[in-house]
């Protein structure tokens, strides 16, 4: 069972990861999309999709800026203190 302290250290990983992906479907027409094309079909794409963009390209901007908030970007992607570096203690 994974602990709080792991939790914690995925977590921005997991909402850098999901903005990617939004926004992701948040760039380019509709219809350059395959997978919302093949989802929705053309009309879907148009009437549905399209309209939904722009909250989706929000979402994914809050996602990503909150990946790089500033309790993020004090550890490495190894989980390492900047400090811990320069010492030689690996996250022990």
């Amino acid at each position: 069972m994974p602990d709080a302290v792991d939790d914690e250290l995925d977590r921005p990983a997991k909402t850098g990861g999901l903005g990617g992906l939004i926004s992701f479907f948040a760039v380019g027409c509709p219809t350059c999309n395959k997978v919302v094309l093949l989802a929705l079909g053309t009309t879907g794409a148009l009437d549905w999709f399209a309209p939904a963009q722009p909250i989706l390209a929000v979402l994914s901007i809050v996602l990503l800026a909150g990946r790089s908030a500033p309790g993020c970007a004090a550890r490495s992607p190894a989980g390492l203190l900047p400090d811990d570096v320069g010492r030689g203690n690996m996250g022990a």
